[in-house]
């Protein structure tokens, strides 16, 4: 039996490089420049491909060289049940990229000396504040806002997600009722909370809501027309549907309209790569590394929003970039700023977010190697895993409960391999020195294969046990849950909670607090409000006092407080009754 399906897979893997072989387009021998041919032929190969992998509706795509539009292209069904095509008029939410437009409007402010960067964000925002747990806090300023290195907590999750969401200064009230996340200026914490902080001190400057300010202020003078971030009935009517899991879902509302909200086409956003690539003195700043040496942001490199190198690529040094996820929709924006050339990616389905990435970046290569007929050095393949034998001391050491990915996970210890339990799965660790460790996955319940692309590094920083995933874009650190004792206040407080959630696009489902091992954890189902199912999340917390206990873990949503008031729980915008 173990025979036959060893042949059956053998057989599998061969026709698939072979059908491969057959379709991929053949990149010529000589490449002329600035000649796109290929570059078309390959991206509408892989594409196609790609959506029909991932079951993608729509997906358009623009490529921009200099002050000149290279390519651009709509696939699929922007409403699949109307059968309307997509187009690069095609109106897509854009996620987190809204974050690097309102970072441009800042930008601008500064260059007209409306704002300074470097001062406190009090200085605008008067009625600003937030309580700390940490001694000595560097001010929040506007730049530590742009670089997300603020400290402030990622989300006020109550009323994040409803149809009518409050205003952004009724949001700063909201603000200061929470409790900083991380010291300012000490570490990477993204948070769509500071970019709505950033969108009240744009309105304050301006005397003018903040959608209205974006409008007149940079997208309508750029020619940006269908873009706002506000739907408008003209927008509505490009507009794409969304969807997910092959069914068409809910297009989210956003109440953090500067960190996620903006609607646009990617031959707006053609105009806006073109615009940064003729304003490159006054907005070179947003593209220069902030807070460098931090420790607890382990190299990562960070501009004013934009996200610096990373990725998989012989260009990644040079390559800037980000993502959006506007909830089911997905957007990619990268640049090779030197060489100005950009591509951005819209799709109106949530599986997109498995390939944008690696599609944008192969863009560029393509565009680079077009433009400069240059072939791209070929990247150096991983070298075979030589494992070495740890005495089991060394590996106990790391035994433990980690946070991962915002969830309470084991490293153990089994045939003397230390073993990865995520999204089910059980990963053998197979140590290549004394820290660093190579994930093992097995296929088919039968064949081990090494994941060569990531390694998983233990270390202490800062008096934080860590497990520092590389590989990915950026690195992950998973925190190793310490040792402490539970106040009895806190275990008197164990059991089912309820939480009201009506308003919202979400529903949290078997909320208990729970106790096991000496750990104080929430226990809880998410999923979305029609769904038939969701996802089970362990949030380990860290009882700090008999009122308060922090969220632990270095991540987004890590680090905040749950707050006893009223001998009810508190945490982000949530009351949570027994």
């Amino acid at each position: 039996m173990k025979k036959t399906r060893i042949k059956t897979f053998i057989v599998l893997v061969l026709s698939l490089i072979i059908s491969g072989c057959v379709a991929t387009p053949k990149k010529p021998i000589n490449l002329k420049k600035d000649d796109y041919p290929y570059l078309k032929e390959y991206l509408n190969y892989s594409i196609k491909k790609d959506m029909k992998k991932y079951d993608i509706k729509a997906l358009s795509i623009a490529i921009v060289d200099g002050n000149k539009t290279i390519w651009q292209k709509g696939f699929g069904l922007a409403d699949e049940q109307n059968k309307i095509k997509a187009t690069t008029k095609t109106v897509y939410r854009i996620g987190s990229i809204s974050k690097v437009i309102t970072a441009t409007q800042i930008m601008n402010m500064y260059n007209k000396n409306k704002i300074d960067i470097d001062l406190p964000v009090n200085n605008y925002i008067k009625e600003f504040s937030i309580k700390s747990h940490f001694s000595n806090d560097k001010p929040i300023t506007i730049r530590s806002l742009l670089s997300h290195h603020s400290g402030l907590p990622s989300d006020i999750l109550a009323g994040m997600w409803v149809d009518n969401p409050v205003s952004l200064e009724d949001l700063m009230q909201q603000i200061q009722g929470e409790y900083l996340a991380s010291s300012p200026q000490s570490m990477y914490k993204y948070s769509n909370i500071g970019y709505s902080t950033l969108g009240r001190v744009i309105e304050i400057i301006e005397k003018k809501p903040f959608s209205q300010v974006m409008n007149e202020k940079l997208l309508q003078p750029l020619g940006m027309l269908n873009s706002s971030f506000k739907l408008t009935p003209n927008i509505n009517k490009l507009y794409a549907k969304g969807y997910r899991a092959s069914q068409e879902t809910k297009r989210t509302p956003l109440r953090d309209l500067p960190a996620g909200a903006m609607l646009s086409n990617v031959e707006d956003m053609s105009k806006y790569m073109k615009y940064i690539f003729s304003h490159e003195k006054n907005l070179n700043e947003m593209f220069r590394p902030q807070f460098q040496n931090m420790k607890l942001d382990f190299k990562h490199k960070v501009g004013l929003d934009w996200i610096l190198g990373g990725v998989s690529s012989p260009l990644s040094d040079s390559i800037v970039w980000h993502n959006g996820a506007g909830v089911p929709h997905q957007a990619h924006i990268s640049l090779l700023k030197d060489k100005k050339l950009g591509v951005v990616i819209l799709s109106n389905t949530d599986e997109a977010s498995q390939f944008i990435t690696e599609l944008g970046v192969k863009s560029l290569e393509l565009a680079y190697e077009a433009k400069y007929v240059n072939n791209l050095p070929k990247t150096k393949k991983p070298n075979d895993i030589i494992e070495v034998k740890l005495d089991t001391k060394i590996l106990q050491k790391y035994v433990g409960k980690y946070v991962v990915f915002g969830n309470m996970t084991d490293i153990e210890l089994h045939n003397n391999h230390l073993q990865i339990t995520l999204w089910g799965n059980n990963l053998e660790l197979i140590p290549i020195n004394e820290n660093t460790f190579i994930p093992k996955a097995t296929a088919l319940g039968f064949i081990s294969i090494p994941l060569l692309k990531f390694s998983l590094e233990f270390k202490k920083v800062e008096g934080k046990y860590i497990a520092l995933l590389h590989g990915l874009p950026a690195p992950f650190a998973f925190e190793k849950i310490p040792k402490y004792s539970i106040p009895q206040a806190w275990k008197d407080r164990l059991g089912l909670y309820k939480t009201d959630t009506e308003d919202e696009n979400f529903k949290i489902d078997n909320l208990e607090l729970k106790s096991k091992n000496s750990i104080l954890y929430f226990s809880m189902k998410l999923k979305g409000k029609n769904a038939s199912d969701g996802s089970i999340f362990k949030m380990a917390l860290n009882p700090i006092s008999d009122t308060q206990a922090i969220v632990i873990g270095l991540a987004n949503g890590e680090g905040a407080t749950v707050q006893v008031l009223d001998n009810k729980l508190y945490y982000s915008g949530f009351i949570f009754e027994k």
